[in-house]
């Protein structure tokens, strides 16, 4: 079994490096040279388990164990041992299978133990190895000396060891305990006892007494009972009447918190609703100028649709007076066509006829011949020109009459055409002037709406920029008030706490709070000075504890304090009686000195403000404030030394050179309360001034916030009314350009159709033409007549031949004349019809034209888009309606949110004014509050809870301050009475009774410790005898062992006293009587003692023994017995032993050797002998 697994030393004694020793079972040998250091392993084990004598480890004070150094190396700081045990057993009663051991100890004299790496102590420690058979002192680890030690022992002082074996020191320990609290209890009874019988006469006296009294104590007692109920019934009426403050202030703070978190949300959502109103304008603008736009469409469409009515019912008309006078001209056309049939017809018979007439007037011709030589003159050329000139004039005649016709047709439309353009000329007119005026209307609207968008836009940005200025105004004002509301607490605190004297030593805070009813008592120094804060600090440094000194009027006042806390025992304090407190000066040569110095400076006492002159002179006349250290030290050099100089940072110049300063701890609380309580007041001045300059300029901002917010909404209508006004005149002009437009189209159609009927030929031109036929006609007629004439004249000589020639000339004539007329006539209708067909044609394609022109004017695509703008209008419209009524929505509600903005202001300021007033009678409540509670702590020395608690009948209050009245009357009535004697009667009666108490349980306690100490001796005495005969019998069998044969026993000094008998050691080596230690060789008394040792191991075994060259006095033979029975312990131990015989390390399992390569320094060589012996068996060496 492994027990100790492993030793680490570092900086102990000889190990100066980190050591490591590893263990196994069985023995371990560690064999050395003398002086190498073998022994401070087993001195590191006792290190370990607390041994606190150097004397164990062989030096005079134990940093002699830590590494001293060489003349190769320095010393070390610190010796450091760990132990790693083997728990799994739990050997030790600690519930962990590994259990490390450390111990750490400094040149300071410092020492550190762990267990399991936790910091423990010593006495955990001892505790954990107590009655395990390990331990510092214990008999598993035996060093050089001690073998014989054992032999050499008092009887008295041996029996310790059988003591150990039993395991019974817990049982002494506790004994010892028992035994000294005995020795207490006895000494405290003798006390108690001379003190009872000194108190019991005094009680009997102060009983008398304290009757007088009692009459006294039940008024008191009464009076007591109603002024409490009576002042806890008003501290609860004020409390109550607090808390409605407190909640009526909470809700005004909420109230004001809700309706600003409003005003804030009804500031986004003004400019939300603004933005969205223009936004809303910009759509309806946009829909206004798509309205515009489709009216303008509309207005056009349906002057196209009118124009193209108008150009189809133009059309139209042309169309039928065409087709009629396309009918009247195929019915000129038939009737001609059937006339030059006729004619035609005629024409060939008359032509016919003249053949004939022609023939035979060519035989009669023939006849005459002669007679008609001379005359040659043919008139026939002159006669087709009359005829050709005939037809013609006819012609012209015909074409007249047509244009009479038509012209009497196109006067009318005429006439209708020009009304109808001087009547849309007049309205173009008009509606010019009416786009003139329109326009100018428009620019001026523009203009002016053009300034108010960019006043109102600038106002906007005023208002929002005021609006964000008002707001963070109103967040500095609310902070502001917030900061002096904290401040005012936190200063109220401090006050309760000042006046309460806290921070006070309790001797100086028991007079101030009693000073109403000490006479003379003025005050503390601190109370009743005044200094600017900035020189706080230094003032603290210059008194120090003399700002808690109490001022009295005279001494006697002093005295008589001075009495009160010793008589109360209250503590200390220290007194400046105003009539012996002695004046202090500066010396003159310091005076001269301060007077010619180029260092700013002060005398304290002219910073000091005080009634109190004596005072002024005795504390702050000779100390001298500077601003800093440097002109601290240079002034402190001027005055050579001779002034006590103290910088505003509390740095302190000493007469004659020494100079105070650093880091401070104030522990003077009463002062640093005053500090804070004065810097706090800077604060709330601060503050104060400040929200009242917040309140004016918030005022200002809320008055300019609201004129801008009246000029912004005046300017938001104006433009709202100028846009309208604008959008109007703009339609209107619209409507007037379409206008217009239309009406030059119809003057231009108009002037079209003019132009159509002015086409013709004028009637004067065909009439000239017609007279100029007539007189070339009537010419020709002439010139026929004369030739005819001449012709007559030639003829008288043949009158036979004449007349028939004449008469066939005539017909002949008649017949070319009806022949030519019937040829003109056939011309004529020929033309006539070639006109009437061209016309015909002519009209044919006019008519075409105009069915063109007609089927092109698609006037139900006209007014299907007519009806389609209809409905994009409608829609337009009620878009723009719903956009306008969302804008005068948006508009009102804007106004309206303006006004709730106004509304949530108004009511912040009234609850602003209200909160205000609700704090002030707030902190009028809580101060009269806190002037109850502080009478019930002060005159009652109770809290309020406490009261509260105790005193609840709280009915019939007038009555119990009536009664609080008539008390006051019967104690003043009773005249003096000796509290004292109570209070006495009291203190010494319980005391009497407490101690006679404290006797009766002494009494008790002395019994109980004497059983006690009687149990432990009964425990002790029967571990001790059933131990000493196990160790005396394997001690008789251990010895045989040992020495081969002989006897040996224990025996007591007294025999069948276990408990007190000393323990003897008699021994009788083989062939030697029995005999007493002292008469034993030397090689005999170490067998002894190791045999004695042995039988313990055998009675209480070990986890582990370490025996430091225990067997060096041994023989040869004995040494092989010891070796031989050390691997017998092997069983239930691990055997560590430092040794120089060879017959010990045979029986070794593993050897260390402890050498010394660097003097002043051990170094281990591990060898293990098992693996060793193991490999020589196989041949390995």
């Amino acid at each position: 079994m492994v027990f100790l697994k492993s030793i680490e030393a570092k900086g102990f004694k000889s190990f100066a490096d980190k050591t490591t020793i590893e263990f196994n079972d069985g023995v371990t040998a560690v064999v050395g040279p003398n002086g190498s250091g073998k022994s401070n392993i087993i001195d590191a084990v006792r290190f370990v388990l607390g041994e606190t004598s150097a004397k164990q480890f062989r030096g005079s004070k134990m940093e002699d164990v830590i590494f001293n150094g060489t003349t190769e190396r320095s010393k070390q700081n610190s010796a450091v041992v760990q132990l790693n045990l083997d728990n799994k057993d739990r050997v030790l009663d600690f519930d962990y299978d590994s259990v490390t051991i450390r111990r750490e100890l400094f040149r300071s004299g410092e020492s550190n133990y762990y267990i399991n790496k936790e910091r423990a102590k010593l006495k955990d420690v001892t505790e954990l190895f107590m009655d395990s058979g390990l331990g510092k002192h214990a008999y598993n680890i035996i060093s050089q000396g001690e073998v014989d030690h054992v032999l050499n022992q008092k009887p008295e002082t041996r029996r310790e060891i059988i003591e150990e074996v039993a395991g019974v020191m817990k049982y002494k320990t506790r004994k010892k305990e028992a035994e000294r609290k005995l020795d207490d209890t006895l000494l405290n009874l003798s006390r108690i006892h001379d003190i009872t019988s000194e108190l019991e006469s005094r009680v009997k006296k102060l009983e008398k007494e304290s009757a007088i009294a009692t009459e006294y104590l039940a008024l008191l007692n009464e009076m007591k009972q109603s002024d409490i109920e009576v002042t806890v019934f008003d501290i609860k009426e004020l409390s109550s009447k607090l808390h409605q403050l407190k909640e009526t202030y909470s809700n005004d703070e909420r109230t004001i918190e809700d309706a600003r978190n409003h005003v804030n949300l009804l500031d986004v959502a003004i400019n939300n609703l603004r933005d969205k109103r223009e936004v809303l304008t910009e759509n309806e603008r946009s829909i206004h100028d798509a309205f515009v736009k489709a009216s303008r469409e509309k207005e056009q469409t349906i002057g196209k649709i009118e124009l193209f009515k108008e150009r189809k019912t133009s059309r139209s008309d042309q169309h039928d007076n065409l087709t009629e006078e396309k009918n009247n001209k195929l019915k000129e056309q038939q009737s001609l066509e059937h006339d030059l049939e006729a004619l035609r017809t005629s024409f060939n018979e008359t032509k016919d006829e003249q053949s004939n007439v022609k023939a035979e007037i060519d035989t009669i011709n023939a006849s005459l011949q002669s007679l008609v030589d001379g005359n040659d003159v043919d008139i026939d050329a002159l006669k087709e020109q009359y005829y050709a000139i005939m037809v013609e004039k006819t012609s012209l005649d015909n074409q007249l009459k047509d244009y009479e016709k038509q012209e009497a047709i196109d006067s009318s439309k005429r006439e209708e055409l020009d009304r109808r353009m001087n009547e849309l000329k007049e309205s173009l007119d008009t509606l010019n002037e009416k786009n003139k005026s329109l326009t100018d209307t428009l620019s001026t609207l523009e203009s002016s709406l053009k300034d108010k968008r960019e006043a109102y836009k600038e106002t906007k940005s005023k208002r929002d920029h005021e609006q964000s200025h008002t707001k963070s105004l109103t967040e500095q004002f609310d902070t502001a008030n917030r900061y002096i509301s904290q401040l005012t607490s936190k200063r109220d605190m401090y006050e309760s706490m000042m006046s309460n004297y806290d921070g006070y030593y309790r001797g100086v805070k028991s007079v101030l709070k009693r000073k109403d009813k000490l006479t003379g008592v003025l005050g503390a120094v601190m109370e009743l000075i005044e200094i600017d804060s900035a020189y706080m600090t230094a003032l603290d440094a210059a008194l120090g504890s003399q700002t808690q000194s109490v001022v009295t009027k005279t001494e006697q006042d002093a005295k008589r304090a001075i009495h009160y806390l010793k008589d109360k025992n209250l503590g200390y304090a220290t007194f400046l009686p105003l009539d012996t407190i002695q004046r202090r000066s500066l010396s003159q040569e310091v005076v001269f000195k301060l007077e010619s110095t180029s260092v700013e400076h002060h005398i304290l006492k002219d910073l000091v403000d005080t009634k109190y002159d004596a005072l002024i002179g005795h504390l702050f006349s000779t100390t001298i404030i500077v601003e800093n250290y440097d002109d601290g030290a240079r002034l402190s050099r001027e005055l050579n030394f001779k002034a006590r100089i103290v910088t505003k940072a509390g740095e302190i110049f000493n007469p004659g050179g020494a100079v105070s300063g650093g880091s401070r701890q104030n522990n003077n609380s009463a002062l640093k309360l005053r500090k804070e309580k004065d810097a706090l007041d800077d604060k709330i001045k601060a503050y104060t001034l400040e929200v009242d300059r917040l309140t004016k300029e918030l005022s200002k901002e809320k008055d300019s916030l609201k004129e801008l917010d009246t000029l912004l909404n005046t300017l938001e209508t104006e433009g709202i009314q100028l846009k309208e006004s604008y959008d109007e005149q703009s339609q209107l002009l619209e409507q007037t350009n379409q206008d217009i437009k239309l009406t030059n189209e119809r003057i231009a159609l108009l002037k079209e159709t003019f132009d159509s009927t002015t086409e013709t030929m004028e009637a004067s031109t065909l009439i000239k033409e017609i007279e100029e036929k007539t007189k070339t006609l009537d010419s020709l007629q002439k010139d026929i007549q004369l030739l005819t004439k001449a012709q007559g004249d030639t003829e008288a000589a043949e009158k036979e031949y004449e007349s028939k020639k004449q008469t066939l000339l005539t017909k002949q004539a008649e017949l070319e004349s009806t022949l030519r007329y019937k040829r003109s006539q056939v011309t004529d209708y020929e033309e006539r019809l070639l006109k009437v067909k061209r016309e015909i044609v002519d009209i044919d394609s006019r008519i075409e034209m105009l069915t063109s022109d007609y089927e092109s004017i698609d006037i139900e695509a006209l007014e299907t888009l007519s009806l389609e703008l209809d409905e994009q209008l409608d829609v337009l419209q009620d878009s723009s309606s719903q956009l306008k009524k969302e804008i005068h929505e948006v508009s009102e509600e804007t106004k309206h949110d303006v006004n709730l903005r106004q509304s949530h202001l108004d009511t912040i300021e009234k609850l602003s004014e209200s909160l205000r007033k609700t704090h002030g009678k707030k902190e009028r409540v809580e101060s009269m509050l806190s002037v109850k509670i502080d009478y019930l702590s002060e005159t009652y020395e109770m809290t309020f809870e406490r009261a509260e608690k105790e005193y609840t009948d709280l009915t019939d209050i007038d009555m119990k301050r009536e009664r609080i009245q008539l008390n006051k009357k019967s104690i003043d009535e009773l005249g003096n009475v000796n509290l004292n004697a109570i209070d006495e009667f009291e203190v010494v009666n319980e005391r009497y009774t407490f101690l006679k108490h404290e006797e009766d349980d002494l009494l008790q306690a002395r019994e109980t410790l004497l059983d006690v100490i009687k149990e432990m001796d009964y425990e002790v005495s029967e571990r001790f005898k059933e131990t000493y005969h196990n160790v005396n019998e394997h001690f008789k069998k251990v010895f045989k062992t040992m020495f081969g044969g002989g006897e040996a026993e224990l025996r007591l000094t007294e025999p069948g006293d276990y408990l007190n008998a000393g323990l003897l050691i008699y021994a009788q080596p083989p062939g030697k009587k029995l005999t007493s230690m002292s008469l034993l060789s030397g090689g005999e008394r170490a067998l002894t003692a190791i045999s004695l040792l042995f039988s313990i191991l055998e009675v209480r075994s070990s986890p582990f023994i370490i025996l430091d060259e225990v067997e060096a006095a041994l023989d040869e033979a004995n040494v092989l017995r010891f070796s031989n029975y050390l691997r017998h312990l092997t069983r239930y131990s691990q055997c560590i032993v430092i040794t120089h015989r060879k017959k010990t390390m045979e029986q070794s399992d593993r050897l260390f050797g402890v050498t010394m390569q660097e003097k002043g320094v051990s170094e281990l060589i591990s060898v293990d002998l098992k693996t060793y012996e193991e490999r020589e068996v196989e041949g390995e060496y």
